[in-house]
């Protein structure tokens, strides 16, 4: 860019010579389109795939049942910003519901790319549904129960269901971004942390007992045990099963007490993260005939090159 501008500013000089200006300003957006061919290789990939390690996925619950705690949670009071799981646990529902707008979902660029809607509205992906069906996919594979374990009456179970899809709300929005880049982890990378959340595919049990000791809840790697009382799915507010939820996710992402990740992220999730989750999710499926508003990365090198041509040409009319 400093090399272009240079060439600009020698042609400035120069105001005179017309032809070697034109043929400079051409040099510039050719130079600029070559850069744009490459950072094409680089565009954000809406569809991630991502294979689980060590995760509950194999044994994952009916789509009816997650259909029917989708429906359950929706339909409550109690969760007012609920995020629908099922598309992003079945991709194969996630992909029929958006077919329609599939190409265009190819023209985004990242999370900030503007999805101009047909009213006018300006939307970030990020706050799309089609952004959160495809990525921090961190959700309850199963409920265990029997042997040693209680058994979690439906009621509970939907609690349970919000309780992680408001996780995944409050991932997504741009306050979990901006907090990880203000931690100081510990052997960990900011950017690192975001990206294993972002790009995660977790399924993870969950089951309830009387834990002995005093933990409000257990990871295991693979699910989460939740303390009956402590962490009682029925009767603790949504907020602190949240915090606790955020806290063992994250050790069933490999992330130790010691990497200054657990402790933090649950006291995040708790406060501010909770509070972000209000916000409005649209469906781009809805509205088809929306513009995705990808800034070309040509676009400043041309847009200066053009400037100052005009201004060339100006002077050159002048005299």
């Amino acid at each position: 860019m400093v090399a272009l501008v240079g060439l600009l500013a020698v042609a400035l000089s120069r105001k005179g010579l017309l032809m070697e200006t034109v043929e400079l300003t051409a040099t510039v957006v050719k130079a600029a389109e070559e850069d744009d061919d490459k950072v094409k290789e680089e565009l954000f990939d809406v569809d991630l795939i991502r294979k689980p390690k060590s995760d509950d996925s194999k044994n994952l619950m009916s789509k009816e049942e997650a259909q029917k705690l989708d429906a359950a949670a929706k339909a409550s009071d109690e969760f007012p910003d609920f995020l629908p799981m099922t598309p992003m646990i079945f991709p194969e529902e996630r992909n029929a519901h958006d077919a329609e707008i599939a190409d265009r979902l190819k023209e985004v660029r990242d999370r900030n790319t503007t999805i101009l809607l047909p009213d006018s509205t300006k939307v970030p992906f990020w706050q799309t549904l089609q952004y959160a069906n495809r990525h921090f996919e961190i959700y309850i594979s199963r409920f265990v129960e029997g042997g040693q374990f209680d058994n979690i009456p439906f009621e509970n179970r939907t609690r349970a269901w919000a309780m992680s899809s408001l996780f995944r709300k409050m991932l997504c929005h741009p306050g979990f971004l901006a907090w990880t880049k203000e931690r100081v982890f510990v052997d960990r990378t900011r950017e690192g942390v975001y990206k294993s959340f972002e790009q995660g595919r977790e399924g993870q049990f969950v089951r309830r007992r009387d834990i002995p000791g005093a933990p409000l809840a257990v990871a295991h790697g693979r699910g989460i045990t939740l303390d009956n009382i402590m962490r009682n799915l029925g009767m603790k507010p949504m907020l602190k099963l949240v915090s606790t939820y955020a806290h063992e996710v994250s050790h069933n992402m490999g992330y130790a007490h010691k990497t200054q990740v657990p402790y933090p992220i649950g006291y995040w999730a708790a406060k501010p993260g909770f509070d972000l989750t209000d916000y409005k999710v649209y469906d781009l499926a809805e509205t088809p005939n929306l513009e995705v508003k990808s800034q070309a990365i040509r676009g400043p090198y041309v847009s200066v090159a053009l400037f100052l041509l005009a201004a060339i040409l100006s002077g050159y009319v002048d005299k």
